[in-house]
This record gives structure tokens, C-alpha cells and sequence, in this order.
């Protein structure tokens, strides 16, 4: 009969080594678990930290556009204090330029008055002129060739008519067909006495057929134009542009590409493309009220109407004054890209560049040399006036 004991001793051993493979196991399996958790937890602190870091580079690029959303804040307000200097400015300009108006419509009642009141002298001064030739015809026709004095008073005459055509008529064509006929008689008498005066007549004859003046009715309908094309004038003020630097809206993730990091880059591209910021080297012109934008059309109306008048006076200087009125409310409040402001201030130039003043003289020197040849004589008509 054999003994029990070895059976014992394996049963013994592979029960312990059974039990000790399983712990082993056991202890391979605790180890990968481990590992694998704290790698999981490694990878969830680094996500959780760019997550962080994220949001607080967004938070300080919300602080720095906060500040700049404060400075222009504060620039516009600067601004609406300067529009409402402006504003002050520009009516007491139009109260001043309502009164320089009235005083424009007097001065041209008065100028009417004395229209007429020159229309009558001359045809007065026509009909008496009238009445003199037919006279010194009549008595030449009787005198015959004797009757020579006749003839230089005549032209004494006619010269004083062509020296008021000239200064108060401002008529240089009547002037000029009187100085013609003066000329004529001065050479019908035939005397050599009136050869210098004579000279000096046909010298006078010739710079006044040489000069050229300003047609001012053409003048005063290119400015009435003008008047009519001044509603059609844009005004500046602010537009929204895109900004040109960036390169259009992004295209759009497509959704098996979403994650944290495209979230936050979607949500930045929105927010910049409703918000634009620009800094500008200028301060921006506030846009003009309805109210300032009328006085603004008003002054320039006003301006035009004062050259017109000037025109009327022939007043070089007030004329050229009201233009470069005109001209710098253009440059200050219009939009100098739009094609009616361009031909505009084109047609304004070339009106500022027109002499508007007759060239003719007021004076001839042709008639004080007929007279004081007369007074050396003693013929008469000496002192006529």
C-alpha cells in the first residue's frame, strides 16, 4: 500500500501555483489599468489647459477692443461738439449773409432806379444830339467853308458823348461810332491846327476796336445754371466699407471636423465680422443734420447771387470773393468723388478766372486835347462841356 503524503505535497504545489499565476495576472492587469488612467488623466489636464489658455487670450482681446470701443467712443464725441460749433458757425454766417442779401436787394432797387433814370437821359442826350446835328448842318450848309468852327464844336460834342457812353454806360460801341464821326468832322475842316489831336483820336479809335470785354450776360446764365444744379450736389457724410485686408467669411467645418479649437475659431471670425474697428490718421466728419445741410445749399445760393449782382456793378473784387466762398464750402462739405461736385467746382474756376471789368477807358485824352487847342485859339467851343 503506498503512501499519501507525495500526493499531498503536488496537490500543495499546484494549488500554489495556480493561486500564484492568478496574482500574477492580476497584478499585470492592475498595471495596464494604471497606466491607462493616467494617461487619460494627462491628456484631460492638457485639454482643460489649452481650453483655459483659450479663453483667456479671448477675454484679453475682448479687454483691448473694449478700450478701443472707448477711445472711439470718445472721438465721436469730440466730434458731435465740433459739429455743434459748426453749426453755431454756419447760421451766424447765414444770418450774415441774409443781411449782406437785403443790402444787395436795395442796392438793386437803386440800381434799377438808375437805369431808367440813364435810359431817359439818354434818350434825351439822343434827341438833343439829334437837334444839334441837323443845327450844325443847317448852319454849315450856310456858312460853307468858312464855317469850320462849327465842324470842331461838333466833334467837341460828339467826343463828350463818347465820354459818357464809356464812364457811366459802360458802352463802348455808341462811344466808338461817336469818336468815328468826330474823327470825320476834325478831317473835313481841313486845317493842319487838329492834325496832333487827330493822331491822338485814331490811337484811341484803334486800342478801343482792339479791346475785348467779357460778355457778362453769358456770364450770368453759365451761374444761374449753376443756382439750378445745386440740389444735385451729394453732400459727404460716413459709409460702412468692408475692410478690404481681410479675405472674405471663412468656409464653413464640416461637422465631422468640429471640435473645441474650430468652436473657438468660428466664434472669433463671427465676432470680427460684426464688429470693424479702423484707426484713422484724421478725425471723421460728423454727418451734417437736415437742418445744417440746408444752410449749407442756402449760403451757396446766396454766394452766386451776390456774383450775379457783381456782374451788374462790374465789381472785380466782389465777384471774385463770392466765387472762392463757393469754392470752399465746396471742398468742406461735398463729396469731391462725385461727378457733379467735380463739374461744379470745374465751372467755378473757370468763372474766377474771367476779368468781368470793361477795358475801355473812362477818360479821352483825344477831348482834352480838342479843348485846350481850342482855349490856345481862341476859337469857339473852347469851354464846352
Amino acid at each position: 500500500m503506498k503512501s499519501t503524503e507525495p500526493i499531498g505535497e503536488e496537490v500543495e504545489e499546484a494549488d500554489i501555483r495556480d493561486i500564484t499565476g492568478e496574482a500574477v495576472i492580476e497584478h499585470a492587469e492592475q498595471r495596464r489599468t494604471g497606466r491607462t488612467g493616467a494617461m487619460a488623466m494627462v491628456i484631460s489636464l492638457i485639454a482643460l489647459a489649452a481650453t483655459i489658455g483659450g479663453l483667456m487670450f479671448g477675454y484679453w482681446r475682448l479687454s483691448s477692443m473694449d478700450a478701443s470701443v472707448q477711445a472711439l467712443t470718445q472721438s465721436f464725441s469730440g466730434t458731435e461738439q465740433r459739429s455743434g460749433d459748426l453749426f453755431s458757425g454756419m447760421q451766424a454766417a447765414s444770418q450774415s449773409l441774409e443781411q449782406q442779401l437785403a443790402r444787395l436787394d436795395a442796392h438793386r432797387s437803386a440800381l434799377e432806379d438808375r437805369e431808367r433814370w440813364l435810359a431817359e437821359e439818354r434818350d434825351r442826350l439822343l434827341r438833343e444830339g439829334e437837334e444839334i446835328r441837323s443845327a450844325l448842318a443847317s448852319v454849315t450848309d450856310r456858312m460853307g467853308k468858312s464855317g469850320t468852327d462849327w465842324m470842331v464844336a461838333e466833334a467837341d460834342y460828339l467826343l463828350s458823348v463818347a465820354e459818357h457812353r464809356l464812364s457811366l454806360d459802360h458802352d463802348p460801341k455808341t462811344a466808338l461810332l461817336a469818336m468815328r464821326a468826330a474823327q470825320e468832322r476834325l478831317e473835313a475842316t481841313g486845317d493842319p491846327a487838329w492834325q496832333e489831336t487827330r493822331a491822338i483820336l485814331q490811337k484811341e479809335i484803334g486800342k478801343l476796336e482792339g479791346s475785348s470785354k467779357v460778355n457778362t450776360d453769358r456770364v450770368a446764365s453759365r451761374v444761374v445754371q449753376l443756382v439750378q444744379t445745386v440740389d444735385q450736389l451729394k453732400i459727404r457724410g460716413l459709409s460702412f466699407n468692408p475692410d478690404e485686408r481681410s479675405g472674405g467669411s471663412p468656409s464653413p467645418t464640416a461637422p465631422e471636423e468640429r471640435s473645441v479649437e474650430t468652436l473657438l475659431h468660428d466664434s472669433w471670425e463671427g465676432f470680427k465680422s460684426i464688429m470693424v474697428i479702423r484707426r484713422r490718421g484724421q478725425p471723421v466728419n460728423a454727418v451734417l443734420s437736415p437742418q445744417q445741410q440746408y444752410f449749407v445749399y442756402q449760403n451757396i445760393r446766396l454766394q452766386l447771387a451776390v456774383a450775379q449782382l457783381s456782374l451788374i456793378y462790374e465789381n472785380q473784387s466782389l465777384y471774385e470773393t463770392s466765387l472762392e466762398m463757393v469754392s470752399h464750402w465746396l471742398a468742406d462739405y461735398f463729396d469731391q468723388e462725385d461727378e457733379t461736385t467735380r463739374s461744379f467746382s470745374a465751372e467755378i474756376g473757370k468763372l474766377q478766372s474771367m476779368d468781368i471789368t470793361s477795358e475801355s477807358a473812362d477818360f479821352l485824352s483825344s477831348l482834352s486835347a480838342l479843348r485846350a487847342n481850342l482855349s490856345a485859339t481862341g476859337a469857339p467851343g473852347g469851354g464846352g462841356g
